[in-house]
């Protein structure tokens, strides 16, 4: 479908219906006769030769290499055999600790131990985190909200009648996904003002690139100023207001795209990129008249 309308050879309307077909038989989700993806036995060999006493030491931590392969937990365990383990939410000591991975293995009597390091302040436990501004007003089963950076640009959507779905933070922590409000949402919009500070901005952006699960339920659009912002919120609650919003056409109307990858830098720095100034007022000479 995407595809066809890229092409012209579906007009918006036709795509519009389409989507909306899309979403109500389900399809987004998971497609009519999707077959099962193939499962491949090498790496739960290659560990299993390893031997039964044999320790595995990753250097990279396994949440770390799971993300930059653009895997799902689920994925990198059917793909590895390796199980992405719970996070421990007691607060850190500052003391670096390894956590014990188990693998799994066609014969219990034989099993491989992957220890990972502790994890970096980019991941801490959600005991450490600071809720997310704005959560207090969202009900729980909501199925999508809009996520933006820092409490001014949420406040900014709550004053237009979006309390019930602006979220603000400053970096994104995937934790904040298994918090009971939001375990609900399928569809995020990131809106990024591009006035703001290019360096939170990225910091900001980064951060939803590098967590696949909420990556792969998120679109982007980018605003030039406050002022373009508020424009998108005034025209949801219109919208809102006759009946008539909904997501596809709020993407439509405003461009939104699915998130760059982590280690797509140009499409981060396009995102990101200031707006240009604006072009001084033209003045013209002759209609002023200088007097002594």
């Amino acid at each position: 479908m995407k595809r066809a309308y890229d092409l012209k050879l579906q007009a918006a309307v036709e795509y519009r219906a389409a989507v909306k077909h899309m979403y109500r038989k389900g399809w987004n989700k998971r497609e009519p006769h999707e077959s099962r993806p193939q499962q491949s036995g090498v790496f739960e060999k290659a560990l299993k030769g390893l031997g039964q006493k044999a320790t595995l030491t990753i250097d990279l931590p396994i949440e770390k290499l799971c993300e930059q392969l653009c895997f799902t937990p689920d994925a990198f365990y059917e793909v590895t055999g390796i199980a992405i383990p719970p996070r421990n939410l007691a607060p850190s000591s500052g003391t670096e600790t390894r956590s014990a991975v188990s693998i799994s293995s066609p014969n219990p009597s034989e099993s491989v131990v992957a220890t990972t390091p502790a994890s970096d302040s980019a991941s801490a436990p959600v005991a450490q985190l600071t809720d997310p501004y704005g959560l207090d007003s969202v009900r729980s089963g909501t199925k999508e909200i809009f996520l933006l950076r820092g409490a001014d640009n949420c406040e900014l959507a709550r004053h237009c009648a979006q309390k019930d779905r602006a979220v603000g933070v400053e970096i994104w922590h995937r934790e904040y996904m298994d918090l009971p409000v939001l375990q609900a949402v399928e569809r995020v919009w990131v809106v990024i003002n591009r006035s703001d500070d290019r360096e939170a901005n990225t910091r900001f952006l980064r951060s939803i690139a590098a967590d696949t699960s909420i990556r792969e339920r998120s679109r982007i659009a980018t605003v030039d100023s406050q002022t373009g912002m508020s424009a998108l919120f005034k025209w949801v609650l219109k919208a809102q207001r006759s009946h008539a919003f909904s997501g596809d056409l709020l993407e439509y109307v405003y461009h939104f795209k699915t998130v760059p990858l982590p280690d797509d830098s140009k499409e981060v720095e396009a995102l990101t990129e200031p707006p240009p100034p604006p072009e001084p007022w033209p003045i013209d000479s002759s209609s002023f008249r200088w007097q002594r």
